[in-house]
């Protein structure tokens, strides 16, 4: 067993060399809604979903499009803050705490 382990961790390794990694700084400056993340995923279409509390976000990796609650809108975002974020078997993505 730590043996599969240890061979995972050296092939990740060599294929970091050919395909470095990198991270960037994302925050509202960016277009983010708020710096503050509670919730991350990626969709079936690659687009990353951030849910914060000041709405939903979604980044295409160039910029942001911002969902936020309407209270006037009773299809929309429930409320302003996302805790916890899923995708369903239609792409649909779902406010976890608010998903029954």
């Amino acid at each position: 067993m730590q043996f599969i382990i240890v061979l995972g961790v050296m092939a990740s390794v060599l294929q970091a060399d050919k395909f470095p990694i990198t991270f960037n700084h994302i925050a509202t400056e960016d277009g983010l809604s708020s710096n503050s993340v509670n919730a991350i995923i990626q969709d079936s279409d690659g687009f990353m979903w951030f849910g914060t509390r000041f709405g939903l976000n979604r980044y295409d990796g160039t910029q942001f499009r911002v969902y936020q609650h309407n209270p006037l809108n009773e299809d929309g975002l429930p409320g302003y803050e996302i805790s916890a974020l899923a995708e369903d078997e239609h792409s649909a993505i779902w406010d976890c705490e608010r998903w029954e």
